[in-house]
């Protein structure tokens, strides 16, 4: 965090990193058959810039995979591949990778599009248009 100078003269506190919205997925823990709960233990997580979402948001209805990779010294690869959802219903599912560590999540089209607006309203936000 850093503290900034706002227009009204005062200061808020920010993320230094700016420009950027932070996926994290967990596995699913799965016993006999039934979900109980994520393995946080084992999250994933991605860092997606401007560029990144744009490729989002130029295909809001997923018509086609969007993979989204990223190479980093630090991190590993990691990729985060967006798959078209269900045959006739829309939506997508998430598939996040990191190193030996993966997490799979499928969104309605109801909440693809909440996931979409929720990075769209942000937008201004990382690219500086907006305190």
């Amino acid at each position: 965090w850093k503290d900034v100078t706002v227009r009204s003269g005062g200061t808020r506190q920010v993320v230094e990193r700016e420009g950027v919205v932070f996926i994290e997925m967990a596995p699913g823990i799965d016993k006999n058959g039934l979900k109980n709960g994520y393995d946080w233990e084992n999250k994933v997580n991605m860092a997606l810039g401007i560029p990144d979402i744009t490729k989002l948001l130029g295909d809001p209805n997923v018509t086609s995979e969007i993979k989204l990779v990223h190479d980093n010294e630090r991190t590993g690869i990691k990729s985060l591949t967006i798959s078209p959802g269900r045959e006739g219903q829309g939506g997508a599912s998430f598939n996040l990778r990191m190193g030996d560590n993966s997490a799979f999540v499928y969104l309605t089209k109801g909440e693809y599009t909440l996931f979409l607006t929720a990075v769209r309203d942000r937008i201004s936000f990382l690219i500086g248009w907006s305190d």
